[in-house]
């Protein structure tokens, strides 16, 4: 059942390699509490039992966000299995998720981005250009990481200069790009060719024509922001947090902002007015003349 529901996740439901190894991740810890508690198994699990299950996790000090994340694998494998036909409710449909905090966005600084593609000497071979086009992908276009892994090379536009993007439930955008971005992938392609030819169809490969793994981009992210910003977090979301905030700061709008990070509704954007907001704060408190008053 595991196995097939994997593979649901992955041809189905199209989810990132990384949503799928953490929801199948959570359906077998549910699967192993119901087996060693009540020697039950997910056909016996009525409501009350899910909701014991939420109650053992929070005994067990996990986070909100990540119990919330569990109902949301367990609330998908429910559905699937009444795909099935394989039970006839879900029991973990009115459980409510857990209110959290919301989060405010940490972006890097555009000086310190500037330093990066302005400043950083970047080696002239295949791994140099390569990693600064994957760079200048995540900071130009807001993808995810999943999304830069899957492009290909003929989702890219070398007349309109935009790039096509498969994102989360198999919905397909295309993110306009700059002239000088489209100078930056011809380049990497020349490099490319000389030293694994046209041994892939992905754009971002290794030096042996394998498609990226996704653990090499971050820990590839994190050194070259690393060189340039002293920020907590430097990964391919900080990349995505700051394409979002920056352009927001310059006078972007909200839909535009949504319809290029692939958001399927507003309110999963509007994260990025907080950060905006407590700039011009700080810009009110710094140059009004009663900025700074308290009282």
């Amino acid at each position: 059942m595991i196995n097939s529901f994997k593979t649901y996740l992955e041809v189905e439901k199209r989810y990132s390699g990384h949503t799928v190894v953490a929801y199948v991740k959570d359906v077998s810890e549910y699967l192993l509490f119901l087996e060693l508690e009540f020697e039950k198994t997910y056909k016996d699990c009525n409501h009350q039992l899910a909701r014991r299950f939420v109650v053992s996790l929070s005994e067990r000090d996990y986070s909100k966000r990540t119990i919330n994340r569990k109902l949301s694998s367990l609330s998908t494998f429910y559905k699937y299995l009444e795909k099935r036909n394989e039970v006839e409710s879900n029991p973990f449909d009115n459980i409510p998720a857990l209110k959290v905090p919301q989060r405010i966005v940490r972006d890097i600084k555009e000086s310190d981005l500037e330093d990066l593609f302005s400043r950083i000497e970047f080696e002239s071979n295949f791994y140099g250009i390569r990693d600064k086009l994957i760079l200048d992908t995540f900071y130009s276009t807001g993808i995810r990481r999943e999304e830069l892994l899957g492009i290909k090379l003929g989702d890219i536009d070398y007349v309109k200069n935009s790039l096509k993007v498969l994102g989360k439930g198999n919905k397909e955008r295309v993110i306009p790009v700059s002239a000088d971005y489209i100078k930056h992938v011809h380049l990497y392609l020349e490099k490319r060719k000389d030293v694994v030819g046209n041994s892939s169809d992905y754009l971002f490969i290794s030096k042996k024509g394998e498609k990226l793994n996704s653990n090499v981009v971050y820990k590839m992210v994190n050194k070259y922001l690393s060189l340039v910003s002293g920020a907590e977090k430097k990964s391919p979301h900080v990349l995505r947090h700051s394409f979002a905030t920056h352009m927001l700061n310059k006078g972007a709008d909200l839909n535009t902002i949504k319809e290029l990070l692939g958001h399927s509704n507003l309110s999963a954007t509007q994260i990025y007015t907080h950060a905006s907001i407590e700039k011009i704060k700080n810009v009110y408190n710094r140059t009004h003349p009663r900025g700074r008053k308290t009282d």
